[in-house]
């Protein structure tokens, strides 16, 4: 089952990020990366958004990109962030030596968090106390 959700959802690719050296400075005071979308379909286990052109976009529209498998998807409900996705793949159709990121009408894959909620909650009370 495909449903259009018509909600907007914020994906931040990465909390702050550690310095990449001791004598980089800047790197300390740089900002979420983050952009907004809508998405497009979702099923149980998946949902997936497009990277619009400017046009159809959303202020701060984007997209995932190489090495950024796993990072969040981040839906803010009242005020308050709520992990719902994690990064997965983009679709593409090709060859992949001709593949490109980075494309408007791009469209990421990313897990549903709530798919795996009973896992979680098993897993952080069996293995939560211990260290």
């Amino acid at each position: 089952m495909t449903t259009k959700a018509p909600s907007l959802w914020e994906s931040i690719s990465n909390t702050i990020r550690s310095p990449f050296t001791d004598i980089d400075e800047t790197q300390a005071n740089r900002t979420l990366n983050n952009y907004k979308n809508i998405i497009e379909s979702a099923n149980e286990n998946w949902f997936t958004f497009r990277f619009d052109r400017a046009d159809d976009a959303l202020p701060l529209e984007g997209s995932v990109g190489s090495g950024d498998s796993g990072g969040p998807a981040i839906m803010v409900q009242d005020g308050i962030p709520v992990l719902i996705g994690l990064a997965s793949w983009q679709e593409y159709e090709g060859d992949l030596k001709d593949y490109v990121g980075g494309k408007y009408r791009a469209v990421s894959v990313f897990v549903r968090i709530s798919s795996y909620n009973q896992w979680i909650d098993k897993t952080i009370l069996a293995y939560g106390n211990k260290t």
